[in-house]
């Protein structure tokens, strides 16, 4: 049962294409090879009718992609990473379709390995891998493209045009007139309402009226003031005995 996959990134330029016959791939018995430059991405091409016929394409990188083409007497194939799980797929048509997308993931970077597997004895062709360098942001299409591709352009003309992007228009945003008006009115509006806040809160406390404070009277004041501010001196008790003149060192006092 084959497995419906996503649509995958697009090949860039900036991507290393590496055509079936170069020596990062390595081939099981049972291919047969051939080339034809109006069919073929570098004119060559590998076919196997021939079940666990199998195709190793070692990379280091962070996507892959693998290319060849659907025909009708064409049947399922498997893919392996780095010689995990085994996936599914058809390469069945009822027409030829050269040049497909047939399968792409996108892998953790660094060095990998991709098994394609004819799944049963019916047709399976390859025809072009592709893979994202680490250096991708850096790399330019010229120097990417001859370290491993073939000294032949692959020609990209049969991809399915459901794989293909279209960039989008590039659009500058202006803003109208009537919205910088809008902007200034509303800091206008803010700054006055922040001006009068202040007035408000200035003109409340000053009009706060000032509480007297209590003056500290001393034990004495209180004794010697009748609440009226006036000193009450009745209120002390006086001696009023005569003194009687000291004679002979001894004083006394008359009786009262």
């Amino acid at each position: 049962m084959s497995v419906a996959q996503p649509l995958p990134s697009p090949i860039t330029p900036l991507d290393v294409r590496v055509e079936d016959n170069h020596a990062s791939v390595q081939y099981s018995e049972g291919w047969t090879t051939s080339t034809d430059p109006s069919l073929y991405t570098g004119s060559s091409y590998h076919l196997t009718y021939h079940q666990n016929a199998s195709a190793v394409f070692s990379f280091t990188g962070s996507y892959i992609w693998f290319i060849s083409d659907l025909n009708n007497d064409h049947g399922q194939y498997g893919v392996s990473i780095d010689s995990g799980v085994w996936r599914l797929f058809s390469s069945n048509s009822a027409v030829l379709e050269k040049q497909q997308i047939l399968f792409a993931a996108e892998v953790e970077p660094g060095p990998h390995s991709i098994t394609i597997m004819d799944w049963e004895n019916r047709g399976l062709g390859v025809d072009q891998f592709a893979y994202r360098p680490l250096d991708f942001a850096l790399s330019s299409s010229s120097s990417t493209t001859s370290s491993f591709a073939s000294s032949s352009s692959p020609s990209t003309s049969g991809l399915s045009s459901s794989f293909s992007e279209t960039p989008l228009p590039v659009q500058s945003v202006t803003l109208p007139a009537g919205a910088y008006v809008g902007v200034g009115l509303g800091a206008a509006a803010l700054l006055i309402l922040l001006v009068l806040g202040s007035i408000i809160l200035w003109t409340r406390r000053r009009r706060r009226p000032v509480q007297p404070q209590p003056v500290p009277t001393s034990h004495r004041d209180t004794i010697l003031t009748d609440g009226t501010g006036s000193h009450n001196w009745a209120s002390f008790a006086v001696n009023h005995s005569p003194v009687v003149p000291v004679f002979g060192g001894q004083s006394s006092h008359s009786p009262s």
